[in-house]
């Protein structure tokens, strides 16, 4: 995982970032505020941190000097991330295709790590099954977590970036 370094800009600077991984589709969407300076404490949130990329960025940035609010449903494997990463790991459990789920992140953020410079969407699930044998259950919590859940928290976030 390559990571931006944030440097001190005149003007803000977002970014967005969809990145494409393979099947089932697992797509990661960024958006962040790049106008700290380099002794600043950034602070990110990553979804989806129990496991797979968004436990490895979430390393990473930690790794980094950044301050992650690591969420996902695993409450279980977010303890283990924090534990292997002395500091800068704050395991948050959240099922952000709860209707409070995106809600609940960023009050989250904002009380334990401070406002959010950058969020990392990476939450995601994965069937083993065919389209046409997918149940309406199984399509309506693909499109709950890959959609509204990813832009409710956006929405939920921006203020603060």
């Amino acid at each position: 995982v390559e990571l931006f370094k944030c440097q001190r800009l005149e003007k803000p600077v977002y970014g967005f970032a969809v990145v494409y991984l393979g099947l089932p589709l697992q797509v990661v969407y960024g958006i962040g505020l790049a106008t700290m300076s380099v002794d600043y404490i950034r602070k990110a949130v990553v979804t989806g941190a129990s496991s797979g990329i968004g436990r490895e960025i979430a390393k990473q940035f930690a790794r980094e000097g950044w301050h992650v609010l690591a969420v996902a449903r695993r409450s279980d494997r977010l303890k283990a991330l924090a534990d292997e990463i002395d500091g800068g790991i704050v395991p948050f459990p959240c099922d952000l295709a709860a209707d409070s789920g995106p809600g609940d992140v960023v009050a989250a953020a904002q009380e334990r790590i401070g406002v959010i410079d950058l969020l990392i969407n990476n939450a995601g699930v994965s069937w083993v099954a065919m389209m046409a044998e997918m149940s309406d259950q199984a399509l309506e919590r693909i499109m709950d977590l890959y959609v509204r859940a990813l832009m409710r928290l956006c929405r939920e976030s921006i203020p603060q970036l």
